[in-house]
Protein backbone atom coordinates (compact mmCIF):
# COMPACT_ATOMS: atom_id res chain seq x y z
CA UNK A 1 0.00 0.00 0.00
CA UNK A 2 2.85 2.34 0.81
CA UNK A 3 4.35 1.52 -2.56
CA UNK A 4 1.11 2.59 -4.29
CA UNK A 5 0.92 5.77 -2.20
CA UNK A 6 4.49 6.63 -3.18
CA UNK A 7 3.78 5.88 -6.85
CA UNK A 8 0.66 8.04 -6.71
CA UNK A 9 2.62 10.88 -5.03
CA UNK A 10 5.39 10.51 -7.62
CA UNK A 11 2.84 10.72 -10.46
CA UNK A 12 1.18 13.78 -8.86
CA UNK A 13 4.62 15.37 -8.38
CA UNK A 14 5.48 14.62 -12.01
CA UNK A 15 2.14 16.12 -13.18
CA UNK A 16 2.70 19.19 -11.00
CA UNK A 17 6.24 19.51 -12.39
CA UNK A 18 4.83 19.31 -15.96
CA UNK A 19 2.28 22.07 -15.13
CA UNK A 20 5.07 24.27 -13.80
CA UNK A 21 7.16 23.64 -16.94
CA UNK A 22 4.22 24.50 -19.22
CA UNK A 23 3.42 27.61 -17.17
CA UNK A 24 7.05 28.76 -17.37
CA UNK A 25 7.15 28.13 -21.13
CA UNK A 26 3.92 30.10 -21.66
CA UNK A 27 5.21 32.92 -19.46
CA UNK A 28 8.43 33.05 -21.49
CA UNK A 29 6.42 33.12 -24.74
CA UNK A 30 4.34 36.04 -23.43
CA UNK A 31 7.51 37.90 -22.37
CA UNK A 32 9.05 37.35 -25.82
CA UNK A 33 5.86 38.55 -27.52
CA UNK A 34 5.80 41.69 -25.37
CA UNK A 35 9.47 42.37 -26.12
CA UNK A 36 8.80 42.05 -29.86
CA UNK A 37 5.78 44.33 -29.52
CA UNK A 38 7.85 46.98 -27.71
CA UNK A 39 10.59 46.66 -30.33
CA UNK A 40 8.02 47.11 -33.11
CA UNK A 41 6.55 50.17 -31.39
CA UNK A 42 10.03 51.64 -30.97
CA UNK A 43 10.83 51.10 -34.63
CA UNK A 44 7.48 52.57 -35.68
CA UNK A 45 8.10 55.62 -33.49
CA UNK A 46 11.59 56.04 -34.91
CA UNK A 47 10.19 55.79 -38.45
CA UNK A 48 7.48 58.36 -37.76
CA UNK A 49 9.98 60.71 -36.14
CA UNK A 50 12.37 60.41 -39.06
CA UNK A 51 9.54 61.10 -41.52
CA UNK A 52 8.44 64.12 -39.51
CA UNK A 53 12.02 65.38 -39.40
CA UNK A 54 12.40 64.88 -43.15
CA UNK A 55 9.20 66.83 -43.79
CA UNK A 56 10.27 69.60 -41.42
CA UNK A 57 13.72 69.73 -43.04
CA UNK A 58 12.16 69.94 -46.51
CA UNK A 59 9.83 72.71 -45.34
CA UNK A 60 12.70 74.58 -43.68
CA UNK A 61 14.84 74.39 -46.82
CA UNK A 62 11.90 75.53 -48.92
CA UNK A 63 11.29 78.42 -46.53
CA UNK A 64 14.94 79.44 -46.63
CA UNK A 65 15.02 79.29 -50.43
CA UNK A 66 11.81 81.32 -50.68
CA UNK A 67 13.12 83.91 -48.24
CA UNK A 68 16.41 84.17 -50.10
CA UNK A 69 14.71 84.53 -53.48
CA UNK A 70 12.36 87.18 -52.06
CA UNK A 71 15.35 89.04 -50.65
CA UNK A 72 17.18 88.99 -54.00
CA UNK A 73 14.03 90.02 -55.85
CA UNK A 74 13.56 92.90 -53.43
CA UNK A 75 17.13 94.04 -54.04
CA UNK A 76 16.65 93.86 -57.81
CA UNK A 77 13.39 95.80 -57.62
CA UNK A 78 15.04 98.41 -55.43
CA UNK A 79 17.96 98.77 -57.83
CA UNK A 80 15.61 99.09 -60.78
CA UNK A 81 13.48 101.72 -59.04
CA UNK A 82 16.59 103.58 -57.92
CA UNK A 83 18.00 103.66 -61.47
CA UNK A 84 14.67 104.71 -62.92
CA UNK A 85 14.20 107.47 -60.39
CA UNK A 86 17.81 108.60 -60.82
CA UNK A 87 17.39 108.70 -64.58
CA UNK A 88 14.20 110.70 -64.30
CA UNK A 89 15.82 113.07 -61.84
CA UNK A 90 18.80 113.60 -64.15
CA UNK A 91 16.55 114.26 -67.13
CA UNK A 92 14.45 116.63 -65.12
CA UNK A 93 17.50 118.42 -63.79
CA UNK A 94 19.05 118.82 -67.25
CA UNK A 95 15.80 120.08 -68.65
CA UNK A 96 15.43 122.62 -65.84
CA UNK A 97 19.02 123.82 -66.19
CA UNK A 98 18.67 124.07 -69.95
CA UNK A 99 15.44 126.11 -69.75
CA UNK A 100 16.28 128.52 -67.02
CA UNK A 101 20.03 128.45 -66.52
CA UNK A 102 19.72 130.09 -63.15
CA UNK A 103 21.21 128.80 -59.97
CA UNK A 104 18.12 129.60 -57.96
CA UNK A 105 15.91 127.62 -60.28
CA UNK A 106 18.35 124.69 -60.11
CA UNK A 107 18.22 124.74 -56.30
CA UNK A 108 14.42 124.69 -56.32
CA UNK A 109 14.43 121.82 -58.77
CA UNK A 110 16.78 119.86 -56.51
CA UNK A 111 14.39 120.33 -53.61
CA UNK A 112 11.55 119.06 -55.78
CA UNK A 113 13.64 116.11 -56.96
CA UNK A 114 14.43 115.11 -53.39
CA UNK A 115 10.75 115.10 -52.58
CA UNK A 116 10.11 113.04 -55.66
CA UNK A 117 12.88 110.65 -54.71
CA UNK A 118 11.32 110.25 -51.26
CA UNK A 119 7.97 109.55 -52.87
CA UNK A 120 9.62 107.03 -55.21
CA UNK A 121 11.30 105.29 -52.28
CA UNK A 122 8.02 105.31 -50.39
CA UNK A 123 6.20 103.91 -53.44
CA UNK A 124 8.93 101.32 -53.89
CA UNK A 125 8.58 100.20 -50.29
CA UNK A 126 4.84 99.82 -50.70
CA UNK A 127 5.32 97.88 -53.95
CA UNK A 128 8.00 95.66 -52.42
CA UNK A 129 5.79 94.88 -49.43
CA UNK A 130 2.87 94.05 -51.72
CA UNK A 131 5.04 91.79 -53.89
CA UNK A 132 6.52 90.05 -50.85
CA UNK A 133 3.06 89.57 -49.36
CA UNK A 134 1.73 88.14 -52.66
CA UNK A 135 4.66 85.72 -52.88
CA UNK A 136 4.21 84.62 -49.29
CA UNK A 137 0.49 84.08 -49.92
CA UNK A 138 1.19 81.99 -53.02
CA UNK A 139 3.84 79.98 -51.17
CA UNK A 140 1.53 79.38 -48.21
CA UNK A 141 -1.27 78.35 -50.54
CA UNK A 142 1.01 75.89 -52.34
CA UNK A 143 2.21 74.46 -49.04
CA UNK A 144 -1.37 74.16 -47.79
CA UNK A 145 -2.28 72.24 -50.96
CA UNK A 146 0.80 70.00 -50.65
CA UNK A 147 0.44 69.11 -46.96
CA UNK A 148 -3.03 67.42 -46.92
CA UNK A 149 -2.06 65.03 -49.72
CA UNK A 150 0.88 63.74 -47.75
CA UNK A 151 -0.91 63.72 -44.41
CA UNK A 152 -3.65 61.49 -45.83
CA UNK A 153 -1.06 59.10 -47.27
CA UNK A 154 0.78 58.95 -43.95
CA UNK A 155 -2.48 58.39 -42.11
CA UNK A 156 -3.32 55.54 -44.50
CA UNK A 157 0.14 54.01 -43.97
CA UNK A 158 -0.30 54.30 -40.21
CA UNK A 159 -3.72 52.62 -40.42
CA UNK A 160 -2.30 49.79 -42.52
CA UNK A 161 0.58 49.40 -40.07
CA UNK A 162 -1.85 49.30 -37.16
CA UNK A 163 -3.93 46.64 -38.94
CA UNK A 164 -0.78 44.64 -39.71
CA UNK A 165 0.30 44.77 -36.06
Amino acid sequence: AQQRVRERQAIEFWILHRFVDVWCALRQAVINAEERWLLALTQRRRLLLSECYAIWKHHFRWYKAAAQSCFHATIRIAAFCRRRCAFQIILYLLTALGKYGHVEVAEKKQILMRGRLRRCVFAWRIAARAIAFDRDCVALHQYAKWLPRHVLRWWALGTEQAKAD
